[in-house]
This record gives structure tokens, C-alpha cells and sequence, in this order.
């Protein structure tokens, strides 16, 4: 009895800090998106005007680009450096909304669901599938991807979320997969769908963490979860489906990616920067070598890394196997962004509620450990 309160005051709970701040923003996700002064924007920015441009934040950019796109727009000549299927999505929520902002509220939603999905999977715990969404709705760095900061700010029409949530879907799909195939060629259309939102080279990784998981404990579906790859390319490839209108040539596309692949190599990379932004909220900028507070950043960060990370040594002690694929995806992961990116605290997002899921684990041996302390006290 005790534990079905505790599970229905923590659902109570979880459902008030997710809705409560968009009930008190509701304006945000409501009033008429301005085609004409985002448009204004961005004819004024950099990306028009070069240096001598007024800026237009991420979110402004991808939100004229959503709007572009889902206009039958070039998706080469507005905003080329990322795949187009998050500004197609912003697009879809202008059109059937009227707002940019709208459609981030489901991404949200269904990262929730889906975390507490894993969690259970994963658990077979109500709990701590619930606790799982709990930290989750409770973390600022997840909070601030559809929840604006201020009165005055525009849009959340970043990237980052949508592909969370595209990768979340993934896993998923991947590790309740066992004997089958439609789940696998379920798991490898959202990992396509997260290929397309977002330049995400860290799906090579992704990769290589399913097939040494694959190999190891399903060993017979190995053919299977190969076969079910090939969904991958064919998503990508039908995201940029308005490419074709203007460019009717595979040629002309594998062109298109080798110049949006050489471009994106040349981004430049401050090799260390995450593990500097977990620990102490602070990176060194690209550009001048300086040292900066990362503004995303909470001590939650940390805390939440190392949880994961004694949670991830009790899944080894105690070969929890899906514990463990969740924590060799996290880790390589930070290996990819500590030597191929700028290590900014967002882009930990993709791995957040598997780092939160994993955490879990630690907190729940914690507490048997304090339980089993004050048991032993009354003795």
C-alpha cells in the first residue's frame, strides 16, 4: 500500500513540474509565429550579410529554415550545415499550429514516456521508472530545451531535442528487440530519423556499441540487425526528398553531402572541453582560448555523472547487461565529444536519460544500503 502511494505522489509530482511551467508560459507556445520579423532576421544576419550581419541565434536560424523547408524550400540554401528533417518538424508545427514553438512540448513528452519505457524495460520497477522521469523533468539542462528562459526569448527551436528523442526512440526499440526484426527495423528508422535532424557522427558509435551488444548476447540475429541497417540510409535519403525537386540527380546529392561532410570537418574542436564543462560548468572557447561559465550548466551535471558511473560498476558487479550497453554508449560517447567537438554541457543531451536511467541504479543500491543500516541500528 505504502508503495503504490509513494508511485502515485511521485506520477502527481512528475506530472505538475512537467506541466505547471507551461501552463505559466502559455503564450509562448500559442501566439502566431512571426513569419515577417523572423524573416527580417534573418535577411539581416550574418548568414546573408556576412560579418558585417546582425546575428540570428541557432533557434531563429532553424525556425526560418523550418518554415522554408516545409514551403517546398532548397533545404541547400538555407541552413546546409544540418540534415532537414528537425526544421521540416518546426515547419509542421508552424503549419498545423501556427507556433514554432508548439511541437516542442510533444518532443518532451514523448522523451518522458519513452525514458520511463526504458527504465522499466530495463527495471521491471514502476519506481524507479518513475523516479527515472522524475530526475529527468526535474533537470534544468532537459527544462530549458522547451521551456523558455526569459519573457522576451523567441524560440526553443534548437536541434538537440529532437534528436534526443529520436535516439531514445531507438534504443528503445533496439534492447527490447531480442528475436525481433520489426523491432530492429523499427530501432534503425528512428536512428535514420536522428541521422536526419541533426549532423550526428556519433552514430558510428552508436553502431559499433549495438554490434558488439548484438554479438554477444543475440548472437543468431546478427544477419537481422545487420538487414535492418539498411532502413538507416533510406530515411536520410527521403528527408531531403525537397533536394530532389530542385537537384534531380543522386549525383548532385552525394556531392551536396561530401561538401556538407568536408564543411562540417573543418568545425573547430577544444579537445577535453566536456569533461571541464561537467565538472566545473566552465569551457575554453574556440576562438580566443578563454575560459568561460557555460550558462547550461548546474551541479546536477556532475552529480549525475558520477552516479551514472557507480551505477554502471554495480550493472558490471551484477551483469546487468542492458545497464551495461546504456553505460558503454554514454562513455563512448564522451569520448566523442571530449575529442571531436567544442564540449559545450548541451551537447550531453542526446545521452541524458540514459545517464539519468543509469543513475538510478546507484540510487536505489544507496538507499538499500542506508535501509539496511538503520534496520541494523533498531537491532
Amino acid at each position: 500500500m505504502i508503495n503504490k502511494v509513494s508511485l502515485v505522489f511521485l506520477i502527481l509530482i512528475s506530472t505538475t513540474i512537467f506541466l505547471l511551467p507551461i501552463i505559466k508560459n502559455m503564450n509562448f507556445y500559442t501566439r502566431v509565429y512571426n513569419r515577417q520579423l523572423v524573416a527580417q532576421k534573418y535577411s539581416n544576419s550574418q548568414y546573408v550579410k556576412g560579418s558585417g550581419g546582425s546575428g540570428i541565434g541557432d533557434d531563429g536560424l532553424y525556425a526560418f529554415a523550418g518554415d522554408y523547408y516545409f514551403n517546398v524550400g532548397d533545404p541547400s540554401q538555407v541552413n546546409f550545415e544540418n540534415p532537414p528533417l528537425g526544421k521540416y518538424l518546426i515547419g509542421l508545427s508552424i503549419f498545423i499550429f501556427q507556433n514554432e514553438n508548439t511541437i516542442y512540448i510533444l518532443y518532451a513528452l514523448i522523451i518522458a514516456i519513452a525514458t520511463y519505457l526504458l527504465a522499466l524495460f530495463i527495471y521491471r520497477n514502476k519506481f524507479m521508472a518513475s523516479f527515472s522521469v522524475f530526475i529527468l523533468l526535474n533537470s534544468q539542462m532537459f527544462k530549458i530545451q522547451y521551456i523558455p528562459t526569459s519573457s522576451d526569448q523567441l524560440s526553443v527551436t534548437l536541434l538537440d531535442l529532437p534528436l534526443t528523442m529520436f535516439l531514445l526512440l531507438s534504443q528503445l526499440f533496439f534492447l527490447k528487440s531480442k528475436n525481433s526484426f520489426q523491432d530492429y527495423v523499427i530501432s534503425s528508422v528512428f536512428l535514420g530519423c536522428a541521422c536526419a535532424t541533426k549532423f550526428f557522427p556519433a552514430v558510428v558509435i552508436v553502431l559499433f556499441v549495438q554490434l558488439v551488444y548484438v554479438y554477444k548476447q543475440f548472437r543468431a540475429n546478427l544477419k537481422l540487425w545487420i538487414v535492418s541497417l539498411a532502413t538507416i540510409p533510406l530515411v536520410y535519403l527521403f528527408s531531403y526528398i525537397s533536394f530532389f525537386i530542385y537537384h534531380p540527380s543522386l549525383i548532385n546529392f552525394l556531392k551536396y553531402q561530401k561538401y556538407l561532410i568536408a564543411w562540417r570537418l573543418g568545425n573547430p574542436i577544444v579537445a577535453g572541453n566536456i569533461f571541464r564543462t561537467i565538472l566545473m560548468g566552465k569551457y575554453i572557447n574556440w576562438w580566443d582560448q578563454k575560459q568561460v561559465i557555460d550558462t547550461q550548466w548546474t551541479v546536477a551535471i556532475p552529480a549525475l555523472v558520477i552516479l551514472a558511473l557507480l551505477g554502471g560498476l554495480f550493472a558490471i558487479k551484477h551483469k546487468l547487461n542492458c545497464l551495461l550497453y546504456l553505460g558503454s554508449l554514454c562513455i563512448v560517447f564522451l569520448v566523442y565529444l571530449g575529442i571531436g567537438t567544442v564540449g559545450v554541457a548541451r551537447y550531453l543531451l542526446p545521452v541524458y536519460p540514459f545517464l539519468v536511467i543509469i543513475s538510478v541504479n546507484c540510487v536505489n543500491i544507496i538507499k538499500s544500503v542506508i535501509l539496511r543500516w538503520l534496520r541494523l541500528r533498531r537491532v
